[in-house]
């Protein structure tokens, strides 16, 4: 969701809003994607849905 909707859902001004994002006050986790700021954890970023790291063991399989 972006900051204009989770301002609107909660009932405070998107100016209100911005001016917390800005200050770093703002009570929710933020991340950016270009000028669009969004509201809560970014997709995918949780390591157990991504699964195990590739294993680089330094041989080449033919």
């Amino acid at each position: 969701m972006n900051l204009k909707e989770w301002a609107a859902s909660t009932g405070i001004a998107y100016i209100t809003a911005r001016r917390q994002y800005a200050a770093g006050t703002l009570p929710v986790p933020t991340y950016r994607i270009g000028r669009l700021i969004m509201v809560g954890e970014p997709v995918g970023t949780d390591p157990a849905s991504i699964g195990p790291p590739p294993v680089a063991d330094g041989h080449d399989h033919d």
